[in-house]
């Protein structure tokens, strides 16, 4: 694994965390593709732990997974870093678009704008589903996969399971029958 400085990993969570629309898919495409594509930095089997152990925490999984990463990385001071970078200057920009945005909600270009926004979260939502199973998409597992996603969407969107529960089903799984 490449060896990252924690000059780079503010720069990374920075980016991540204040220049990602979308909401936490979206930012956590785009960490998947800086930390494990291009840098090396953790490995796939990292990246996907960081982030079902993040979905299964309280709170906000970014801050979750920014901690478990930067931790992966450097230590505790890369965990306070990534969190600080990639919450903080966002939270201030949050704070300036709530302000503009509560004026005329209705008027079509801020409609036209919110829209275009969320076609580009379902595309990146998309991409990190595919990141995460990316890993396992081998020619003899792929039905396996297919399935398993499809079960785990089908019980989390109509409500059947708690995303906990569906993740423990899933390391039960795993733990028998390895993709």
């Amino acid at each position: 694994m490449a060896v990252i400085t924690l000059a780079e990993l503010t720069k990374i969570f920075l980016r991540a965390g204040n220049l990602t629309f979308g909401g936490g898919d979206p930012t956590m495409a785009l960490l998947h593709r800086e930390l494990v594509e291009k840098r090396g930095a953790i490995t796939s089997q990292q990246y996907g732990a960081s982030f079902a152990l993040a979905r299964i925490t309280p709170g906000t999984n970014v801050l979750a997974f920014s901690a478990a990463a930067g931790y992966l990385m450097r230590g505790w001071p890369g965990a306070l870093i990534a969190v600080i970078s990639s919450s903080i200057p966002s939270s201030f920009i949050v704070l300036a678009a709530t302000r503009l945005a509560t004026g005329d909600v209705q008027h079509p270009f801020l409609k036209a704008v919110i829209q275009a926004l969320v076609a580009v979260a379902i595309a990146l939502i998309a991409s990190t589903v595919w990141n995460l199973v990316q890993p396992s998409w081998k020619p003899s597992r792929r039905i396996q996969v297919i399935v398993l996603v499809t079960i785990s969407a089908a019980a989390t969107y109509f409500g059947i399971l708690p995303p906990v529960a569906i993740l423990a089903i899933a390391a039960l799984y795993g733990a028998f029958i390895p993709l």
